[in-house]
């Protein structure tokens, strides 16, 4: 459409759900029409049956202990805090009755449901992991008993802190099946608070840097999930329907390939999964309830995982000038650069690929069934090579995915005299601008790789509220409560225009979101 304003909304009238026993005309796409394009989309009557599809169960047990001690030396001027923590985490998984020692236990019944007998935690954990954090601060006041009071009723301290994380999220594991350690992180800080009038005007200045290792890369796991399931639910399965509705050797271009059968091109798709990945996975054939599937065992938990480093500073200052008058002020800068980008999944798809190209099936198509021309290469190139090799290409670059400035700031004033009781206030909040697309180029090797140095960029961002207060000059219930009663107005002031997220390499936004709505409510609080 021209524009966003000629979606409209309907109201979706009341209608019951599928149950058990109903029956639909559905439509489905037939294969087995010749030639190919004769197929069509034929009609059908579907009998609605209730089962259980899949089921699944997990534990995780965490215990923690701390230990802190605080300290104040040379007469109060040096504050200090220590703290230990000890966690340890116990990662419990469903049982895999597929995979364990008795070939004949199954996750599902003869009749293709789900075994509801299989949704139920193994005895043993399947990960333990333990974590020492060390945590501690320092802060030196300005020695004033020492050398003297500073002039205007000022106020100095210096600070530093460092503290270790640990982070237990679960059962996580790499491509070829082998558990990962939790995330862990440090972060740094230094810097110094100032205060004059005896507090009426106050500063602070902050450094930081947070290393963090081992964290889940989100932007890689469309690449992991379509490297471990694309195999039974795409390839393979789509191989066997066609071989199922009768396909010949030659209609899907095995022949062509030197493959002399459905068996051996099986093999061969299974052969481009890596060892140990392959054996674990066991990609099969099974016939559940009269209908031909191949099915595998899971990697549960599977991700890709970074390392970063960020670093910024920031500043705050806040003040009551005036009677009434609160004023503050924030500005933040940050960078993050990522680093040791999922260095098992790399190694997985190169040797992946590599499998792939010394393949007979490497240009055969994958869904002959459905007259797509992909072939196996070009898939993979697509939905894996290419979207590690941008995600790569970011490494020991600052991110532009993250706006680099940050303000804020806050004014509110009470009214005193004949509007006492009365107040007002206003904040803003302004946001840089943001990367959220890049155009492509193609590398020496071939390789789509994002311009990095050309980022589509997003707009900054501003937004302001308001709001006006009353509070009750004096206190009710026989002077024991105080009421404030405060009508607020979230992003009074901001752009109503579509905000794009994801930028096509061609420069045109891919996905969009409304803008922060504006909102109106009515806060009462009550002090006793």
């Amino acid at each position: 459409t021209p524009s966003a304003a000629d979606v409209r909304l309907t109201a979706v009238p009341d209608v019951a759900l599928p149950r058990a026993g109903d029956r639909f005309e559905m439509f489905y796409f037939d294969p087995n029409v010749l030639p190919a394009a004769s197929r069509t989309v034929r009609n059908t009557t579907i009998d609605i049956r209730r089962f259980l599809r899949s089921g699944n169960i997990g534990r995780r047990e965490i215990k923690s202990s701390v230990a802190s001690l605080q300290s104040f030396l040379l007469d109060s001027h040096v504050v200090t805090i220590a703290g230990l923590r000890r966690d340890e985490q116990k990662t419990y998984e469903r049982v895999d009755l597929n995979n364990d020692l008795d070939p004949l236990t199954s996750d599902r019944l003869l009749s293709g449901d789900f075994d509801p007998r299989a949704v139920r935690l193994r005895s043993e954990p399947s990960d333990l992991a333990k974590g020492n954090t060390l945590t501690w601060s320092v802060v030196g006041r300005y020695p004033q008993k020492l050398i003297g009071r500073l002039p205007f009723g000022a106020d100095l301290r210096f600070f530093a802190n460092r503290s270790e994380n640990f982070s237990p999220v679960g059962v996580r594991r790499d491509v070829y099946n082998n558990l990962q350690s939790a995330p862990t992180g440090t972060t740094k800080e230094y810097g110094f608070m100032f205060e004059l009038f005896s507090g009426k005007v106050s500063a602070r200045v902050n450094h930081f840097e947070t290393a963090g290792s081992g964290f889940t890369n989100p932007a890689l796991q469309g690449a992991v999930n379509t490297i471990l399931g694309s195999h039974e639910t795409l390839s393979l399965q789509r191989l066997l329907d066609a071989e199922t509705s009768g396909f010949t050797l030659e209609q899907v271009g095995l022949t062509q390939a030197g493959v002399s059968s459905y068996a051996q091109a099986y093999q061969e798709i299974i052969k481009f999964l890596p060892e140990p990945t392959r054996s674990v996975r066991n990609l099969r054939i099974e016939t559940l309830n009269g209908v031909r599937r191949f099915v595998g065992n899971p990697i549960a938990g599977a991700v890709g995982t970074s390392s970063f480093v960020a670093k910024g500073w920031e500043l705050d200052l806040t003040g009551n000038p005036a009677r009434g008058l609160r004023v503050s002020f924030n500005v933040a800068q940050q960078n993050t650069i990522k680093s040791n980008i999922a260095p098992e999944l790399r190694k997985f798809a190169a040797e992946m690929r590599a499998n792939i190209d010394k393949s007979p099936m490497r240009n055969v198509f994958d869904s002959p069934t459905l007259g797509e021309t992909n072939s196996h290469w070009s898939r993979f190139e697509n939905t894996v090579t290419r979207p590690i090799a941008a995600e790569v290409a970011k490494e020991g670059t600052k991110s532009l995915e993250q706006r680099e400035w940050r303000i804020n700031a806050v004014v509110s004033y009470d009214f005193t005299g004949r509007l006492r009781g009365w107040g007002v206030g206003a904040g803003a909040r302004w946001q840089s601008k943001v990367a959220n697309g890049y155009p492509n180029y193609i590398d020496g090797a071939g390789v789509i790789q994002p311009d990095l140095a050309h980022p589509y960029f997003g707009d900054p961002e501003f937004n302001g509220d308001g709001w006006l207060s009353y509070k009750h000059p004096r206190r009710l219930f026989n002077d024991r409560v105080e009421w404030r009663v405060q009508l607020n107005i979230r992003n009074l002031i901001g752009s109503d225009a579509l905000i794009p997220v994801t930028t096509n390499p061609d420069g045109r936004p891919a996905i969009v979101r409304i803008p922060p709505d504006r909102q109106w409510f009515v806060t009462n609080t009550f002090r006793f």
